[in-house]
């Protein structure tokens, strides 16, 4: 039974196991930004423009945690993905267990930073008086919860590393449904505004890591830690902590450069807010794509790698680039001429909110034209991370973070909005450039 719940793809047909493991994956990530985007409608659209450009300040900081933890996630399931494709499950209970002790004790210390230090984070990014108390609310009640996000994501984590992404886009297709309602009747009809949204996350998260056990306990038994596996290992935890803290660093830098630029877009005002908040809102479903796919190459290489097949591994990869290429030709003709409508379904131009329906397409036409870049870079990093190599994705983010801040700080005044849409799409020119010049010195290709 359990053989119907796993992919192995150490053999067999190359392009259906990839798209196997990546539609998945897109769903699932789709239904992410749908889960993230509930909020972000129901604060629009029943609560106030206010309240939904607090939260677009609030979840700089809230993204700035959860991405920290799932980068360490990512870097967890690239170690258990190789002890599977190695057929050595024994490895793969005891590094579950390790990552799961070790990361819950510093998710528990970010949780604390988050709760106790709101006030302080929001003064640094420039938070306009009238949104700071809505949005260090939510800030307080999200961080409170993290720790239920950490055990989501290390096992949805655990899944992607055994080729079943079936499962965590079922379970978040649930809570999505779940949030919904939630969010509607705490922040609407009780009337809690941005404080019932924050609690609807916290809840539906609970739901969610209590589904992803019972999944476990009923059909993957024997990849759940018993109490033998609950063994201190030296070298698998330095191991767990040099790939998560690697592919953390990565999602940090991002989110510690996006609350940088958070700062220079807080600048602009209430209307400048909302246009980016939107804006960045639709871009998310966007980069679901390429980041969806580059995960599933991450899984396959990683697999092949742990089962010694280099052949097979780096046809994975052209493979995974081929199509990567084609969606993000579909993609920049996608945002350029349905930016109006996807931003319109935040903004409500006929309500007077004009100059932030301007701002946001102008920001979006602009972007959209670097997506073939995005997606291309994405799947070099999707081979780098499943072989291992995360001092290269880390380096790079960095540069590429880096130069977006800078880039931003620079024009912001000149371009408004348009600014970061330049320095984006500068940005992942930067780390493509970078993955490849190092690709080709070392004889990857």
């Amino acid at each position: 039974m359990a053989a119907k719940h796993v992919v192995s793809m150490t053999e067999g047909n190359i392009t259906g196991q990839l798209m196997t493991v990546a539609w998945p994956l897109v769903i699932c990530d789709l239904i992410q930004q749908l889960y993230n985007t509930v909020d972000s409608y129901v604060l629009a659209r029943f609560v106030g423009q206010d309240s939904f450009a607090a939260l677009g300040v609030a979840e700089t900081f809230v993204n700035l945690f959860v991405f920290i933890l799932l980068g360490a996630c990512t870097g967890i399931s690239v170690i258990l993905a190789t002890h599977f494709g190695g057929g050595s499950e024994k490895l793969f209970r005891r590094g579950l267990f390790l990552a799961l002790m070790a990361g819950g004790a510093v998710t528990l210390f970010f949780s604390g930073l988050g709760m106790f230090f709101t006030e302080w984070g929001l003064g640094l990014i420039n938070t306009p008086a009238e949104l700071m108390e809505e949005s260090a609310a939510y800030l307080r009640i999200v961080c409170g919860g993290l720790i239920f996000c950490y055990i989501y994501n290390l096992g949805a984590a655990a899944l992607r590393a055994v080729g079943n992404t079936r499962v965590a886009a079922v379970i978040l297709f649930g809570s999505l449904l779940v949030k919904s309602v939630l969010s509607y009747l705490l922040s609407v009809s009780v009337g809690w505004g941005i404080s019932g949204a924050a609690t609807a996350t916290v809840m539906t998260q609970v739901l969610a890591c209590t589904a992803f056990y019972a999944y476990g306990r009923r059909y993957l038994p024997m990849l759940l830690f018993t109490r033998e596996d609950m063994v201190f290992d030296r070298e698998e935890l330095r191991k767990i902590f040099d790939y998560s803290s690697m592919t953390a660093l990565q999602q940090s830098s991002i989110q510690i450069g996006k609350v940088l630029i958070q700062g220079s877009i807080n600048s602009l005002g209430a209307a400048g807010i909302a246009a980016y908040a939107a804006a960045a809102r639709l871009e998310s479903f966007v980069n679901t794509f390429s980041q969806s796919l580059a995960a599933a190459v991450s899984v396959f290489v990683a697999q092949n790698l742990g089962a010694k097949n280099p052949v097979r591994t780096k046809e994975g990869f052209k493979r995974g680039r081929s199509i990567s290429a084609m969606c993000g030709l579909v993609t920049v003709v996608i945002m350029y001429g349905f930016a109006p409508l996807g931003i319109s379904w935040f903004i409500d131009s006929a309500a007077g909110d004009n100059a932030a329906m301007a701002a946001g397409v102008a920001y979006l036409r602009t972007v959209s034209f670097f997506y073939l870049i995005c997606f291309w870079g994405a799947i070099y990093q999707g081979y780098l991370r499943g072989a291992g190599i995360l001092d290269i994705q880390y380096y790079g983010t960095t540069m590429q973070i880096a130069s977006r801040v800078i880039i931003t700080w620079l024009l912001i005044d000149t371009l408004g909005l348009e600014a970061v849409a330049w320095a984006t799409g500068f940005g992942w020119i930067f780390i493509t450039t970078y993955q490849l010049i190092y690709w080709h010195r070392h004889g990857l290709n």
